[in-house]
């Protein structure tokens, strides 16, 4: 290829990524949003007497990890995909006279950035999952510290 395609494809392709990067941020924000939501909801259920709570805490526990779960897949297509993107800007650059990416990469790694944003995007997921374990457990433990407090044991 010529010099000149060579630098529009490595455009194309640093706008490509750029735009996967807003994706996966968008898409991680949505996630946010509706697991706070749901925590939330779960909260209100905790604290408010009324009959099926401890289904509907449950209930919804269940779907939100499960939601968690769709969320970590979600997280780690955009990781790859992006990922394979870098690597052809990275061959490219090799063809080029500067090689900013492969400088950028280099600097950071230098660094030593032991916890990157995308690790502690892909950590978010899980403390959800944590939390909503959480819910069901206070949520049942309630209910099953009736039932033996009543037969006389305590907790």
């Amino acid at each position: 290829m010529a010099l000149a395609e060579d630098i529009q494809l490595y455009s194309v392709l640093c706008d490509q990524s750029d735009g996967l990067g807003r994706a996966r941020r968008e898409t991680h924000q949505f996630f946010i949003t509706i697991n706070l939501a749901a925590c939330s909801a779960l909260g209100y259920l905790l604290v408010t007497p009324m009959t099926g709570a401890i289904a509907l805490i449950t209930g919804l526990s269940v779907l939100m990890i499960v939601l968690s779960l769709v969320w970590m897949s979600t997280l780690d297509y955009y990781r790859r995909i992006n990922a394979a993107k870098m690597a052809t800007l990275l061959q490219l650059e090799k063809g080029l006279q500067v090689q900013p990416l492969a400088a950028e990469w280099e600097h950071h790694t230098k660094q030593g950035f032991s916890l990157s944003a995308g690790k502690l995007e892909r950590i978010m997921p899980l403390v959800f999952v944590v939390g909503y374990l959480g819910f069901v457990i206070f949520a049942w433990r309630e209910q099953l510290g009736g039932v033996l407090s009543s037969l006389g044991v305590k907790l």
